[in-house]
């Protein structure tokens, strides 16, 4: 069974042509966002964290957690939650429509510690050793391959402990785990800082399965030099999709054509509004730097319709003439009062 597995790994990878993959995010995985990411070249996809508790108790509201369609693949599903059995029937769930199941391991957001899945489930020995009974019950009960999403673990002052976590990688394969992805970062860190390249090398070189490098790539060129500081099969992009899903073909993508291209899947599979915009917000990320009067207005913006009245707007400079005459105000004002 073990030997399928692993060929169905090799499967996913072969499949995905290029090194670059989706990583698995809170919300913001959306079929429409996928499919994107998929028209710009990044071909293996993780979904958004499905949270399984909630995958359980909320089934009329499935589609805000999952939805795929024909041609959504490769497609890993990752799961979240720290109940064996809910984590078990959503995977099963799941599993027709998939070709892996990942486990989340590494998230270390504030939902996470209140959930206690992601690295709260590997943070103490009787955790991880929870843990490995449980990829053990999952790889036998799945006929698709399990992998498992991982963060450098922290020794008892919060220091990343590599050969612990090298250690763990270990005995997740062992408990049958097919791929591991290594978040190159610390607890500490979160998502801030560079990814710890000999470090995801270490488990490279400790393990026999594939193993994907994780963190601070915002570049093609960063992801390639991670890949081959590390040995990795290849490096899964989060934030800097999230900016540019056209990261593979331009350093420097037009967001009004990114918002439109993805309005143009949005109502192919539309979701909550609130997401969609949130993207938005991520394709005039570095814009809204420099002029967050751009980020006022898109808070105004409610529907699809509005949104194209936006970047109509955007596009014919108005938003730059109510800013000159805001400036404009406020110096008179400034002048006024000062007299």
């Amino acid at each position: 069974m073990q030997e399928k597995k692993t060929q169905q790994i090799q499967q996913i990878l072969k499949s995905a042509k290029v090194p670059f993959y989706l990583a698995p995010m809170f919300q913001v995985n959306d079929l429409a966002f996928r499919k994107m990411c998929r028209r710009h070249g990044i071909l293996l996809c993780w979904t958004g964290m499905v949270n399984s508790h909630m995958w359980i108790i909320n089934q009329k509201d499935r589609k805000t957690f999952f939805e795929t369609c024909e041609g959504d693949r490769p497609l890993i599903g990752q799961i979240n939650g720290n109940d064996e059995n809910e984590l078990l029937t959503c995977a099963q769930d799941l599993e027709s429509f998939v070709d892996a199941i990942d486990i989340n391991l590494g998230c270390t957001q504030h939902i996470a510690r209140r959930g206690q899945y992601g690295y709260f489930m590997v943070n103490t020995e009787e955790k991880r050793q929870n843990v490995i009974t449980l990829v053990e019950n999952l790889t036998n009960k799945l006929s698709i391959p399990v992998t498992a999403k991982i963060r450098l673990l922290s020794d008892k002052d919060g220091n990343p402990d590599i050969q612990l976590t090298t250690e763990f990688a270990q005995r997740l394969e062992k408990a049958g785990i097919s791929l591991i992805s290594v978040h190159g970062r610390h607890k500490k860190m979160n998502k801030s800082g560079d990814a710890d390249a000999s470090a995801i090398k270490s488990i490279v070189d400790a393990v026999s399965i594939p193993v994907v490098a994780n963190g601070g790539v915002t570049a093609k060129i960063d992801g390639e030099n991670l890949v081959k500081e590390t040995g990795a099969v290849g490096v899964m992009i989060g934030q800097a999709l999230l900016v540019n899903p056209s990261l593979l073909e331009t350093d420097n993508p037009d967001p009004v054509a990114l918002t439109r291209e993805y309005f143009e899947l949005y109502k192919e599979h539309p979701i909550d509004f609130l997401i969609a915009k949130r993207h938005v917000f991520n394709f005039f990320e570095q814009i809204i730097k420099a002029k967050p009067k751009i980020a006022e207005e898109l808070k105004k913006v409610h529907t699809p319709e509005e949104m194209e009245v936006f970047l109509v707007n955007y596009e014919s400079g108005k938003f730059d003439q109510i800013e000159e005459e805001q400036d404009e105000t406020s110096k008179i004002t400034t002048e006024e009062e000062t007299q």
